[in-house]
């Protein structure tokens, strides 16, 4: 399955499986502190999934825009713009098409999660730095936020803890696991497995 199918079937469930409140709470300090510094008032959320940092990013006086290669990840983040009653654009689009299909320049673009991950080669790379890079203007910031590889691939951890969630009398468990290829290659296949409990059932 490509990122675009991957994050199209995620982003069915992604929202359950955050928890953005303890989330935005926990960053909302480091980001407020570098957009002041940087003087940034015009953000680009680069793969924005559902929108939640764009949100958080426009409550706090921003002129912000959320792009996503998944038209799924795209829909529900303007769903939750409209439900949290702030303005904010949202855009499908990929790294290594921003530039084409955004309008405009931007005093800092945000890259976060673990989306860069799946550009597997130098050249995808290239293209997506070369994308921010034409969406900023002069002296703006770029932010990028991994998960730690170098320490996943040294530790081969397969599993990371299920997560479980209650929306309304349903109950939805996440089990996420990493699996690693043979002969040390930096490269691993990352599975989400979603279980739920329906009410009555």
């Amino acid at each position: 399955m490509d990122a675009q199918g991957f994050y199209d079937v995620l982003g069915q469930d992604y929202d359950l499986m955050m928890s953005w409140e303890e989330r935005l709470a926990r960053e909302e300090a480091f980001f407020r502190r570098v957009f002041d510094e940087s003087g940034a008032r015009r953000v680009l959320d680069a793969a924005c999934g559902t929108g939640m940092h764009a949100i958080a990013f426009a409550r706090s006086g921003r002129d912000c825009t959320g792009a996503d290669l998944s038209p799924v990840m795209v829909e529900k983040a303007r769903a939750n713009a409209r439900d949290a009653g702030v303005p904010v654009r949202f855009e499908v689009a990929g790294f290594g098409e921003l530039t084409r299909r955004i309008r405009g320049s931007f005093d800092a673009v945000t890259c976060i999660g673990n989306s860069l991950p799946h550009l597997l080669d130098d050249a995808s790379l290239r293209l997506c730095l070369s994308d921010f890079a034409g969406l900023l203007k002069p002296g703006g910031i770029l932010v990028i936020q991994n998960r730690n590889y170098d320490r996943l691939l040294t530790e081969r951890t397969r599993f990371m803890p299920v997560s479980s969630r209650s929306d309304g009398e349903d109950e939805t468990l996440f089990l996420r696991i990493s699996d690693f290829h043979p002969g040390g290659e930096d490269v691993l296949d990352f599975t989400v497995v979603t279980l739920k409990k329906r009410k009555g059932a």
